[in-house]
């Protein structure tokens, strides 16, 4: 049986430490985030046609390309973006 005298553990508002109360401190982070999420959103979706490109590929590519990117953040962006990848 659960005891009803538990505390019930509360966070605050503002628990993620990259986030504040003061979003304009913030601000140009986030924007930069948001921007490098939509390269490679599009990196991902010109290179996964035939959704047999792992995600590992994908790094590779983008290392050509430029842009320093984890295959782990890459199946993060995808996931988030709803893109398959094998």
């Amino acid at each position: 049986m659960i005891a009803i005298s538990d505390p019930i553990r509360i966070e605050p508002w503002n628990f993620a430490p990259e986030r504040s109360n003061f979003p304009t401190r913030n601000l140009p982070n986030r924007r930069a985030e948001i921007a490098r999420e939509k390269q490679l959103t599009t990196l991902i979706r010109e290179n996964n046609r035939s959704r047999r490109t792992c995600a590992s590929k994908i790094a590779e590519m983008a290392k050509k390309a430029g842009i320093e990117v984890k295959p782990l953040e890459i199946e993060f962006i995808a996931a988030r973006a709803g893109i398959a990848i094998s």
